[in-house]
């Protein structure tokens, strides 16, 4: 993760807010046990508060972008070619590039596999999935107004008769 102005000030923020409630409990609160387990509490909660902050701080300023995606068959594989831009205003230091590929011509299923007076075989129940999900992960430094180039093999299925691909890029 990284700390920008906007993070330093959040987690100062978070710690100014935190000694603030802690000198409230020492001078409302005369009992030390309720003051720490008030203490321990309240900075549990400010931890939790101040990480999604950063996270969300995160999400609103790093933003990337896929451009000039390519992709082509090869023998067995999908080779799929893209870069991606920062379009964000810090820089991003790794990606997580999630692709789905697609059967786009589904094979109809025969009634036969319904056919209780054949005897039993496993092997005709098994239908072959029409989707698949494969996850990559990029550890690239890309500053803002750039982009850098990212390549994946994709394992094309053997009983696909064409292919789609989704692709879904996530940066932090």
């Amino acid at each position: 993760m990284y700390f920008g102005a906007l993070h330093i000030f959040s987690i100062f923020a978070c710690i100014v807010l935190f000694a603030f409630v802690v000198f409230l409990f020492f001078y409302f609160l005369k009992d030390k046990k309720l003051i720490y387990l008030f203490s321990f509490c309240s900075f549990i909660i400010f931890f939790i508060l101040c990480y999604s902050i950063l996270l969300s701080i995160d999400a609103a300023f790093k933003k990337v972008a896929l451009k000039n995606e390519e992709n082509y068959l090869s023998s067995s594989d999908v080779m799929y070619l893209a870069y991606i831009s920062n379009i964000g205003k810090y820089p991003v230091k790794s990606c997580t590039l999630t692709v789905r590929i697609i059967n786009q011509k589904v094979q109809k299923v025969d009634g036969s596999i319904f056919d209780t007076s054949k005897s039993f075989e496993s092997n005709r129940l098994a239908k072959p999935k029409n989707s698949y999900t494969y996850e990559y992960d990029y550890d690239v430094l890309i500053s803002p107004n750039s982009q850098s180039i990212i390549r994946a093999k994709i394992p094309y299925p053997k009983h696909f008769s064409s292919y789609k691909l989704n692709t879904k890029i996530s940066c932090k």
